[in-house]
């Protein structure tokens, strides 16, 4: 835990986002944090947190994208992900009531930037619209883009199909217990829910 090791609690007071109050919106309130290796995180562009709340019937329809944490807020790993690759800084994501903004985002290699309006809930969260089962994204052997680089007809491959877009990287070995219910599937991989949370602020294909 966090509160636990000195260096990990002023890690997460400097990595806070300094978001204001919302009107209108009560975000949940993280307590006794786990947090990565620090010497790890200070080498990321960002870290968020991985939480994911069920609706009362057990299934995982939404995901929260901000937490309270001591005197600001910590993103969640979606927001933190899509700002990076957004170009938004947390100076330019604003809470609003019934709605979180990202200002100001564009694309790698767009010139025009634009608001991007987030519809969330009283507690903060998503509406998640998913694409479809699992199959239904694509999915890659990690292996195979770790070890591209050492083939450049492999690697120049991979920079083809990956580039412009956002990688998420999990373990769905057999057996693994990451794994929850949604509204497409009773057992569905928990890192798919983060993907498609990405997917849906990425698309603007939102369930309002």
């Amino acid at each position: 835990a966090a509160d636990e090791d000195p260096e990990a609690l002023a890690y997460l007071h400097r990595s806070l986002w300094r978001l204001g109050e919302p009107t209108g919106m009560t975000p949940y309130t993280g307590t006794d944090p786990l947090t990565t290796l620090v010497e790890l995180a200070e080498r990321c562009r960002g870290s968020g947190f991985l939480t994911l709340t069920p609706d009362r019937d057990g299934v995982m329809r939404r995901i929260p994208l901000v937490a309270r944490y001591a005197d600001g807020f910590y993103p969640s790993f979606v927001l933190q992900g899509v700002c990076a690759f957004l170009g938004v800084p947390p100076a330019q994501v604003r809470l609003e009531p019934g709605a979180i903004v990202l200002a100001g985002a564009r694309r790698p290699g767009e010139a025009a930037a634009r608001d991007i309006r987030i519809p969330v809930d009283e507690r903060g969260c998503m509406r998640i619209q998913f694409t479809g089962p699992w199959g239904a994204m694509r999915h890659y052997n990690f292996s195979d883009v770790y070890l591209g680089p050492d083939d450049p007809e492999l690697a120049e491959l991979w920079e083809d199909e990956l580039a412009g877009r956002i990688a998420l990287v999990s373990d769905i070995s057999t057996g693994s217990a990451d794994m929850g219910q949604v509204p497409i599937d009773e057992l569905y991989p928990l890192s798919g829910v983060h993907a498609n949370g990405v997917n849906t602020i990425l698309t603007g294909d939102f369930i309002r």
